[in-house]
């Protein structure tokens, strides 16, 4: 049974951990009601509605991340950092070695007997590798083209070639990289290298200015909540990229700024997903046009424990 296999790994891993989960409220999830739980209790919970055929009341979803010296946030909260660190989890996606990691997560739920869950139609920032651990998904797509069409509560939006979306007048390139944040890699770089006082002094100043000059104006919000999110459904007649059903063992791509909802049958389900920073290239084996996000993955596994472990 994958999902009891997995319920007593997971336990076996994390058990003790802490993680935030969102509640059931009014017969749905999204409600922006979360708790605090162990992982050994959410477990339970799960695989005593999984026996019984009822609703789950939480829901295992994105966990808070904490941020390094740089204000990059962390590459995953618990449990997948305790499943890394139990040889679990690996902490890049094999599947996709050229891409660089941005975030993994868990996601796990148990819809009641013959009912689904919906994970609501939105697009992601980064391109997203969705692996089925135990239960089963179906997934309908739409092309970034639709963006518009389907009104993101996020206002009016710009989509560069590959897909990567873009509210307000923020500088994103496509390979999801902030146009300031090359500036300040590099001052970062510099004061690695930088052996004068009066250089580092200079250059604190400068990353400072950046900062502090670095404002964005926010795009005019069509409604609250995630601005990845469609307002509207789907409408007839608007063509379905694709569509598709994914079970234990499976593993679906979903490329930046496609739009998707996911369904998720009745009973235990749980996944692990993979999000990478958007390729922008036209090669597998080099798939970003600059070198940011492998500078930057060069730092994370120079600093960060759970890379190095």
């Amino acid at each position: 049974d994958p999902a009891r296999a997995w319920c007593a790994a997971l336990d076996r891993a994390a058990g003790p951990k802490v993680v935030r989960a969102e509640v059931r409220e009014r017969g749905r999830f999204g409600r922006g009601n979360e708790c605090q739980l162990r992982v050994r209790g959410f477990v339970a919970e799960a695989l005593h509605r999984h026996a019984t055929g009822g609703a789950c009341r939480y829901y295992l979803t994105t966990q808070p991340l904490a941020e390094d010296a740089e204000g990059r946030p962390e590459l995953c909260g618990e449990p997948v950092r305790s499943l890394v660190r139990e040889n679990l989890f690996p902490p890049t996606c094999p599947l996709l070695p050229s891409l660089i990691l941005a975030n993994a997560n868990v996601w796990m739920g148990c819809a009641p007997a013959g009912r689904s869950t919906s994970s609501g139609l939105h697009h992601d920032f980064h391109d997203n590798v969705l692996v089925q651990v135990c239960g089963a998904k179906r997934v309908r797509m739409w092309d970034p083209s639709a963006t518009n069409v389907l009104r993101p509560a996020g206002g009016r939006a710009r989509v560069h070639a590959n897909g990567r979306v873009v509210y307000g007048n923020e500088r994103v390139e496509a390979d999801g990289r902030d146009a300031a944040a090359a500036t300040s890699l590099d001052l970062h770089r510099a004061l690695d290298d930088a052996s004068d006082s009066d250089d580092c002094d200079a250059l604190l100043d400068a990353a400072l200015a950046l900062e502090a000059n670095h404002e964005k104006e926010p795009a005019t919000p069509l409604a609250p909540g995630p601005p990845n999110f469609a307002t509207r459904k789907a409408p007839r007649g608007l063509p379905s990229y694709a569509a598709c059903y994914i079970g234990p063992g499976d593993a679906l791509y979903i490329p930046c700024g496609v739009w998707h909802e996911v369904s998720s049958g009745g009973g235990l389900h749980a996944a692990a997903n993979y999000w990478c920073h958007p390729p922008d290239g036209a090669s597998f084996a080099r798939p970003y046009t600059s070198s940011f996000w492998a500078d930057d993955w060069a730092r994370r596994r120079r600093d960060d424990p759970l890379l190095k472990t």
